[in-house]
């Protein structure tokens, strides 16, 4: 991943959990969900992690592949958590099921 992209993403991991957020970036696009993409897969083929989060404290707005990306890797076993959404990211009801 080079170095611009590497600024924009914040990626916490102890071994057990991977979070990854876009800190400051309140609707994403389709290079921020390409970069997500490329950095969750990443860490559950490569590094293999079984539990990954997506922290969405400033997010207003995620386009629609984000929801598949996420049910793909539920399906495959993967544990999904997304930490503190905004209300109207919140209020997608099939959403729900990644949250607390």
């Amino acid at each position: 991943m080079n170095r611009k992209k590497r600024q924009r993403l914040n990626l916490i991991a102890d071994g057990q959990q991977a979070i990854v957020g876009l800190d400051n970036i309140e609707i994403w696009d389709g290079a921020d969900l390409a970069l997500l993409r490329e950095v969750l897969t990443d860490l559950i083929e490569r590094e293999e992690y079984r539990s990954i989060a997506v922290n969405l404290r400033s997010v207003k707005y995620i386009p629609s592949g984000f929801f598949g990306m996420l049910y793909e890797w539920y399906e495959n076993g993967i544990n999904i958590q997304l930490h503190s959404p905004q209300p109207n990211v919140e209020q997608m009801l099939w959403f729900r099921m990644f949250f607390r």
